[in-house]
């Protein structure tokens, strides 16, 4: 079996051996400032790189890859069979072509590549492959070694068959044919694609996906790592494929808006960049007017933006969640996104919370005076003198719902959640005669009243019950009801929620994002207090010595001491729903936020 160096030279031969093509057209070549404007508009899609040999280079000149091949990671991969297969090889290809891999790979492909594809009416697929060299002279230099590399291998010379389409040279390579224009390579497994991209080489159609209708939908910019642009109706699953309506109110309340785009989508884009200290991917849908259209409004209402929730990150917290929605539109809509079942147990639904609203009406009075944005926050247990400090150690969370005239509709509030401990001590007293009643306790948060459950203390202080990670709370403060599984946590909200300014009459509206927000020093933090525990369930569910579990999670452990933090945004803007993800590094000792 040949050796993967003498893959890799055979496979740079077929696409790279033959001769820089002649071109025998009088009409010029045209500029092309990007690759697109020399790739068929009918493709169903495209991948872009955008520099990847310069940000590779720069990653591996920088101190950052240093880090983590000092780490336990790092060091058992340098001492892995992966590892000194990579050395052998890249060794290999430096002897053949007399070049170091990385320049090779700058001279190639470094500075831009595209991978397109389009489906045929037989069902078959034809692929181009689009890449520009460094430069002219760099194209053809990295062909010369290639060419001595392959002759030094097999002993002999590859051989390419010639054929010309209006004058101008293309190869043939088994089933590959390529062609040069300029300083950019062009490959298909179509002979009618490469000559495609000649005619829009030579200005002879004016039919690439640049100038394409639908990819004009696509983001114009270069600034990126990778990128894929795909019409998603060619791709089965995606689209029409989607159903309309399901079966769970929850997915549809989380998912609905993002469904909807995707059956109506025309275009889609991916893309992914890094600068090692973070990575950012991001996706980004264009639907047609069936996407977004008013029947999906519930799922991007508009609101204005309060300092409250970036006030809240500030104080440490674990993570944080927000959720925009029209709650009250959806809900009366619900059989526009509900199958018929789903949408009678709303209903149900409604009649059992009613009985906890001291009167009112769920759907009827309740339900219009929620906000447009709910959020739950996560923060890690305070510990202290006189605080039990039970194993496993939960965060604490809470949420945070917005509510017109508050501290009228409140009142219904309270009056269910004392409804609720009530059920509960009831409950327990018939599980245990002996279990101790949980009391609501009135407390003084920033002049804000504050119900919180007193569980009494342990019977054992050294080893409290699991339930001693909980003190329920609940408070009103101006327009939000905070309820929460941790006294420590609500009181911290409430004083946010009264410092914290509420949007004036003039704030200007606009579409709502939900967000999703992890700190990486945090989650850390929880996993390696809960470490022994963790363990200790591995041995009980698994059957594997206490070691090894351990020597397990210490892996998990050392990933997330690299990671800083994560968020996830999905948002409206205009006529395209976007979702971003950003994952923060922390790639030397100096923490960096994620790339913005």
């Amino acid at each position: 079996m040949p050796s993967l160096s003498l893959r890799f030279l055979m496979l740079a031969a077929t696409l790279l051996i033959a001769p820089v093509a002649v071109a025998f057209a009088i009409d010029p070549l045209q500029e092309c400032s990007r690759l697109t404007d020399w790739t068929p508009a009918s493709v169903t899609g495209f991948a872009q790189t955008r520099k990847a040999g310069a940000r590779l280079r720069s990653f591996l000149g920088s101190g950052k890859l240093k880090r983590l091949l000092d780490s336990n990671l790092g060091k058992t991969y340098l001492q892995s069979d992966d590892y000194r297969g990579l050395l052998e090889n890249l060794s290999s290809i430096e002897q053949a072509t007399s070049r170091k891999p990385l320049d090779l790979f700058d001279d190639l492909l470094g500075a831009d590549a595209l991978l397109a594809s389009r489906l045929t009416f037989t069902g078959g697929n034809e692929w181009l492959l689009l890449t520009r060299g460094k430069n002219k002279s760099a194209l053809e230099a990295g062909r010369k070694a290639l060419d001595a590399a392959i002759k030094a291998n097999i002993g002999f010379p590859v051989q390419a068959k010639k054929t010309e389409y209006e004058g101008h040279s293309i190869e043939q390579l088994g089933e590959a044919w390529f062609t040069f224009l300029g300083d950019i390579l062009a490959v298909s497994n179509s002979e009618k694609m490469v000559g495609e991209v000649i005619d829009l080489a030579y200005g002879r159609t004016e039919k690439s996906a640049s100038k394409s209708p639908a990819y004009s939908k696509a983001p114009a910019d270069d600034d990126f790592l990778a990128r894929a642009t795909i019409k998603p109706s060619f791709i089965p699953g995606i689209g029409a494929g989607i159903a309309g309506k399901v079966d769970e109110p929850a997915v549809s309340l989380l998912l609905g808006g993002i469904m909807g785009a995707l059956r109506g989508c025309e275009l889609m884009t991916i893309s992914l960049d890094s600068s090692w200290s973070g990575v950012d991917l991001g996706l980004v849908l264009h639907p047609d007017d069936r996407g977004i259209a008013e029947k999906y409004s519930p799922f991007f209402p508009q609101t204005v933006d309060s300092e409250f929730e970036s006030n809240i990150r500030k104080r440490k917290i674990l993570g944080m969640v927000n959720l925009s929605r029209d709650f009250y539109q959806w809900w009366e809509s619900s059989e526009e996104f509900l199958s018929s079942k789903a949408a009678g147990g709303l209903a149900q639904v409604s009649a059992a919370l009613s009985m906890f609203m001291g009167g009112l009406n769920f759907q009827d009075e309740v339900l219009p005076a929620v906000g447009k944005t709910v959020s739950l926050v996560f923060r890690n247990q305070e510990t202290g003198e006189g605080k039990p400090s039970p194993s496993p150690s939960i965060p604490g969370g809470a949420l945070v719902l917005g509510l017109k005239d508050a501290k009228k509709k409140g009142r219904s509030f309270i009056v269910g959640f004392n409804s609720l401990v009530g059920i509960i001590n009831f409950t327990r007293m018939q599980q245990d005669s002996n279990a101790p009643s949980m009391l609501v306790r009135p407390e003084k948060v920033a002049g804000v009243d504050c119900y919180r459950v007193d569980l009494g203390l342990p019977a054992d202080p050294k080893e409290p019950g699991i339930e001693y990670n909980f003190s329920p709370t609940l408070a009103i403060s101006g327009n939000r009801i905070i309820l929460g599984s941790t006294f420590d946590l609500v009181k911290m909200l409430v004083e946010e929620s009264e410092k914290s300014k509420t949007p004036g009459d003039t704030a200007v509206a606009a579409y709502a994002r939900d967000r999703v927000y992890i700190d990486g020093k945090s989650a850390h933090s929880v996993f390696g207090k809960n470490l022994d525990f963790l363990a200790a369930q591995q041995v009980v569910e698994k059957g594997v010595n206490l070691a090894a579990a351990k020597a397990e999670l210490k892996v998990i452990d050392e990933l997330l001491s690299y990671i800083r933090g994560f968020e996830f945004e999905s948002y409206r803007k205009k006529d395209s729903v976007h979702m971003d993800l950003k994952l923060g590094l922390i790639t030397d000792t100096t923490i960096v936020e994620p790339a913005e």
